[in-house]
């Protein structure tokens, strides 16, 4: 049907919407249009517009006040945070910082300190009883603690203390231990078939025509004990070869002319002819037992140690830190001395002490406290 027909109200016959009569009836058509075109307008009012998907105005939010961020943003701030934990890693496990602590622990004196900072040659770990020798050195000798520190500080390759890598810090930075490289010690003697102990422990030599070399020990100062006979302190130094140490045992030679019993013994450092005691053979024992005479000029001199200092005077009188008074050697047998002191403003028998006296060194027996010369 054509939309442009309409129906007469008056007889119902189709009528045009531009009729303005009725072409059948002639009824007048005008009012009936009008009629109808307010009846559209009201009808297009009230005809609600075709709405959204519901999914469109709820679902999606309305960003257009918001900017979108970028997905660069948190990549860079991790960035940054990794650079600077990296850069403070650096700075906290660099090769200075740890050689400053490396030096300080190794020197400190305290083993326990010395054994966080070192190593063998094969990067192995170092038991604190292994460093006391080195402690010992330190007391004896204040320059060679110096010498290792500088050894440390600068990174020398002269001694035998190295800075070298053990690994890293954290899979990242790398970490220094000090390398101590261990020396053999050589002893030479005329003892036949001779044992060794060093500080008390047996060791494995090679003979090489009377002249023995030890097992490999770590800087610092040993006693060396030959067949239980002979006794003597040496030094493994900070830098270089170990000396070689004579260690001979006492022997007795006929004097044909008086017919009198003398004694020799060669150790290195020993003093001269001059200064050296002599004995006399006891009347009472017939092993091989001596009592000085009164000429033991090898007690003269201070020797000290880090808490305390002795003196013996050759007019027979010693001081002892605050105290002071006389002394008596009462025997003497092998590196054994046995002393009594008389200390002075106070009366009595005086108080005895025994010694192991060893050319540099001279350790009371009791509680093993040493002094050096």
């Amino acid at each position: 049907m054509n939309d442009d027909k309409e129906f007469c109200p008056n007889c119902g016959k189709p009528v045009s919407k531009n009729d303005d009569f009725c072409q059948n009836c002639g009824h007048d058509l005008r009012p009936y249009h009008k009629s109808l075109t307010k009846q559209a307008e009201q009808n297009n009012v009230q005809q609600p517009q075709p709405t959204q998907p519901a999914q469109t105005q709820n679902s999606i939010p309305n960003n257009s006040g918001k900017k979108k961020k970028s997905p660069l943003v948190p990549i860079i701030l991790v960035i940054i945070v990794l650079s600077a934990a990296y850069f403070g890693g650096s700075w906290f496990y660099s090769k200075g910082r740890q050689t400053q602590t490396l030096a300080d622990n190794m020197t400190s004196g305290v083993t326990s300190k010395m054994a966080s900072a070192a190593v063998t040659e094969d990067g192995q770990a170092i038991s604190e009883t292994d460093l006391k020798p080195l402690s010992n050195l330190y007391v004896k000798d204040s320059s060679a603690s110096d010498q290792v520190k500088e050894s440390i500080l600068k990174d020398s390759r002269s001694t035998n203390f190295k800075v070298t890598q053990t690994g890293k810090y954290l899979g990242l930075f790398p970490k220094y231990k000090v390398a101590i490289t261990s020396r053999s010690i050589e002893i030479e003697t005329n003892i036949d078939n001779p044992s060794f102990k060093i500080d008390g422990s047996t060791v494995s030599a090679k003979n090489d025509d009377s002249e023995y070399n030890l097992e490999k020990h770590l800087p610092g100062l040993y006693k060396v004990s030959v067949s239980g006979k002979k006794t003597k302190q040496v030094t493994v130094p900070i830098a270089g070869e170990t000396d070689e140490y004579v260690i001979n045992e006492l022997v007795e030679s006929d004097d044909d002319d008086n017919n009198e019993s003398t004694t020799s013994s060669t150790t290195q450092r020993r003093p001269s002819s001059s200064n050296r005691p002599t004995y006399s053979e006891s009347d009472d024992d017939d092993d091989d037992y001596y009592e000085p005479s009164d000429d033991d000029v090898t007690f003269l001199g201070s020797w000290t140690n880090d808490t305390s200092t002795v003196s013996f005077y050759d007019d027979g009188t010693y001081s002892l830190d605050d105290k002071t008074g006389s002394y008596k050697v009462n025997s003497w047998h092998g590196d054994q001395v046995s002393i009594t002191y008389y200390e002075d403003g106070k009366s009595g028998p005086g108080w005895t002490a025994s010694y192991t006296l060893d050319g540099d060194s001279l350790e009371l027996n009791s509680n093993h406290m040493t002094w050096y010369r």
